[in-house]
């Protein structure tokens, strides 16, 4: 059908256009039938949503809407988080109330600058142990603080340990205890490098294994983070270091950067490392043991463990994919630990607050050197990261970088709009005694409204209507049925004549009654008689 044509050489041209397009089968099948002529063309008379207002509406249903965004847009943060644990494609930032929730006196809130990007993070996020959230630690800039904070102020640098949610967030509440001042001569990159590594090495060696000056100890991918961090505090000790790396040039790195003698720095991609360090050792094995390997190749270190010697897993693979370990080391008085941050915080947080404080001190008194090399990326190449790290060929740190410009998938900033039910005041329903209009009533009284009038033909009669007045009968919330026809004026007049007597003035009319006219011409020809 088409509707309006001009009987113009403008109106002709468009009606054989438009049959030229109709004469396709594929067409007539899927596309609409009905035209109108409107502006010298043929056009559809159909509505469509705006795009603009795309967006709002999904808010107003509830539903989380995600887009390509500036990082720092909107009035609330974004934290980085997943959809699907095992799909990196599902990654985006999601809202949280960090700005808009108060603060407790003993924490802080970073507006954060970058993020550390580890292994671990590549393991949650591929789903080969249980999802939590990524990124442990990060550097910012204090931009809150608690009552009780004591030794910081809005302003300061601070490096940090994310231990509950997700460093790579645009603002972080924090612990006190988990910041620790940046020394004013150390660049951002380098301090951003430094505090999960030099956690994690204090846990094992300090205080799970209690590495002693003399003592020998075998530092696993020791040109990674921890792995440096880990060679920083043995030597402080003043232990004899053993390490590992996975290729020559990394190997070399290890004894040009930390002066470990090239007879104590094997391969960990064999083993072949276990007969070298007995060979090294005169059959004694090794007293502390820092392991990240898995399978065949943790069994093999597991037993170079000496006499009375101790045993740190800082990886998860092993627990989750129950590996299993030989016994006979036991016997030599050995212990086995396995050491994870986030878990000792959950259960002994004041343990958490020692070690970090011990970081700390590292890191003003300079015994703590940064990791090398530091890669830096924007989140926005977050996935860069993930690729660089399970490549197995990077070293050192990388880190994200949170800048004014990166642009992520993050939900909306918006949020539904708050419509204030008054309670000084009546509002009207016309068509309210069925279907939409009666849950409109009901949602508005959850929206605070108390004077609630339904008008229908009806009436109060109906067994939905009566529900509602006895539900809310011995309440403050008063709600009232008329049987009235809102298109008789008289009828509308006697309504609000009425209901001025004992409730609030009228502030608020929602039309939503329907009138039906159907002639019997029109069922007719619709085929119905």
């Amino acid at each position: 059908m088409l509707e309006n044509i001009p009987r113009t050489e403008d109106g002709f041209d468009g009606i054989v256009k438009l049959a030229q397009t109709l004469r396709d089968p594929e067409v007539t099948r899927t596309q609409d039938q009905d035209f109108v002529w409107f502006n010298g063309s043929v056009h559809l008379p159909r509505m469509r949503q705006l795009k603009d207002v795309k967006e709002q509406f999904a808010i107003e249903r509830g539903i989380a809407f995600r887009k390509s965004l500036n990082l720092w847009e909107g009035k609330r943060a974004l934290e980085m988080t997943i959809d699907t644990a095992g799909s990196p494609d599902s990654i985006y930032f999601r809202r949280s109330d960090v700005l808009q929730q108060s603060i407790k006196d003993d924490e802080v809130v970073v507006k954060v600058e970058a993020a550390g990007l580890t292994s671990r993070d590549l393991d949650l996020i591929l789903g080969v142990v249980p999802w939590a959230a990524p990124g442990f630690d990060g550097i910012g800039q204090i931009v809150a603080v608690g009552n009780e904070v004591q030794g910081l102020k809005q302003g300061d640098r601070v490096a940090f340990l994310a231990l509950e949610g997700s460093a790579s967030s645009t603002y972080k509440k924090l612990p006190s205890s988990l910041t620790c001042k940046i020394p004013s001569n150390m660049s951002a990159t380098d301090a951003a490098s430094m505090p999960l590594a030099y956690t994690i090495a204090v846990l094992a060696l300090q205080y799970t294994a209690r590495l002693r000056k003399g003592e020998t100890v075998l530092i696993h991918a020791a040109t990674g983070a921890i792995g440096q961090a880990c060679i920083v505090l043995a030597q402080h000790i003043g232990a004899q270091v053993f390490a590992t790396a996975g290729s020559e040039s990394k190997r070399a790195f290890l004894h040009d950067t930390f002066g470990i003698p090239a007879d104590r720095i094997f391969s960990s991609r064999s083993t072949q490392f276990r007969n070298s360090i007995l060979c090294a050792t005169s059959g004694k094995g090794i007293d502390v043991i820092v392991n990240s390997l898995t399978g065949e190749l943790m069994t093999e270190t597991w037993a170079l463990t000496a006499k009375c010697g101790r045993f740190v897993e800082i990886g998860k693979k092993n627990a989750f994919q129950s590996h299993l370990l030989p016994m006979k080391p036991f016997d030599s008085n050995v212990t086995f630990s396995s050491v994870d941050i986030r878990e000792l915080f959950k259960n002994r947080p004041e343990e958490v607050k020692e070690i970090f404080s011990e970081v700390a001190r590292l890191l003003q008194n300079k015994t703590a050197s940064p990791i090398q090399p530091v890669t830096v990326l924007p989140i926005s190449d977050f996935s860069a990261g993930l690729r660089k790290i399970k490549s197995g060929e990077s070293s050192g740190k990388v880190v994200l970088s949170l800048g004014p410009d990166d642009m992520v998938v993050a939900e909306s900033d918006l949020q539904p709009t708050k419509v204030p039910m008054r309670t000084d005041g009546t509002y009207l329903i016309t068509g309210g005694t069925r279907g939409i209009g009666l849950d409109l009533a009901q949602m508005m009284i959850d929206m605070g409204a108390r004077n609630i009038v339904l008008l229908g033909r009806s009436g109060g009669t109906s067994p939905e209507v009566q529900k509602l007045l006895q539900k809310y009968e011995k309440s403050e919330v008063r709600v009232r049925a008329f049987a009235c026809d809102v298109g008789s004026l008289n009828e509308l007049q006697s309504v609000v004549e009425t209901i001025s007597n004992d409730l609030p003035p009228v502030k608020g009319v929602i039309h939503s009654a329907l009138l039906l006219s159907v002639s019997s011409e029109d069922l007719h020809s619709h085929g119905i008689s």
